[in-house]
């Protein structure tokens, strides 16, 4: 059996943790101005070519930035500022000078709303990955995700007889930091739409904590595990092991706790 398998020139992905997309929930101003921020991982390389992000007041100005890499309280070099204006409320596109992205590369953009306008949050699982800051420069995580988006061109597509194709395997990667104290990401990419649960288990194989047993869509995710079991208690040292099961296979990898 053959197939005709061809690249596809201009396709490309998005990466979000908003999953819910915008609520209407959101941060006010108080007069002062609102730093919304999203630590992005590249599933694939490619070009960062589009940014997307929710506006919540009519006639509103927001600057976005963008920066090489992001240290848990203050960004990296700045590769790119761009500005602009809305009159509508809603999703607005903005589109970017190509910026060059190798796969897993870190990336982090922060929209400035301004003082007439708000940030805007939303009540899903908190992947971790948005942050806010009162000045610019230091940046804390916030407990929501924000609703910026990036979309990246990349040739890491194939099409057969002009249906897209993605292959229907889940990856789990190395968790970050390993070893670690107190806290670590444990990261995974879906390729479709599935059901996903991540368990702890300790060296005797028990479930110490189960982190999400839920659907997720397709995409990379981050969830942190704060070395505690499910009953809140902080576990000992030791060696522990994290298992992914989705609706099409089962992976595990080790990590190390150290206080």
């Amino acid at each position: 059996m053959t197939v005709d398998l061809q690249l596809k020139n201009k396709n490309g992905y998005a990466i979000y943790y908003d999953t819910n997309g915008m609520s209407g929930w959101y941060i006010p101003s108080s007069g002062q101005n609102n730093w919304a921020a999203v630590l992005f991982t590249a599933d694939y390389p490619g070009y960062l070519s589009e940014i997307d992000i929710g506006v919540m007041d009519y006639n509103s100005d927001w600057i976005i930035k963008i920066y090489n890499s992001f240290d848990g309280v203050m960004p990296g070099m700045l590769l790119q500022e761009l500005s602009g204006f809305t009159e509508n409320r809603g999703w607005v596109s903005v589109e970017v000078d190509s910026i060059n992205l190798t796969a897993d590369q870190e990336f982090f953009i922060v929209v400035d709303y301004g003082t007439n306008s708000k940030s805007i949050c939303v009540e899903n699982l908190n992947e971790g990955m948005s942050y806010h800051s009162s000045d610019g420069l230091n940046f804390y995580q916030s407990n929501n995700e924000f609703n910026i988006r990036a979309k990246v061109k990349s040739d890491n597509y194939v099409s057969t007889h002009n249906q897209d194709k993605v292959l229907p395997v889940s990856i789990l990667l190395p968790n970050y930091p390993n070893p670690f104290n107190p806290s670590t990401t444990i990261s995974y990419i879906l390729p479709l739409y599935s059901h996903v649960k991540l368990n702890i288990f300790d060296i005797n194989g028990r479930n110490i904590s189960t982190l999400i047993n839920i659907n997720k869509p397709a995409g990379k995710h981050k969830i942190k595990w704060d070395s505690r079991d499910n009953q809140g208690k902080l576990v000992p040292n030791g060696v522990y092991f994290y298992t992914m099961t989705t609706n099409k296979n089962t992976q595990t990898n080790k990590m190390i706790f150290i206080k």
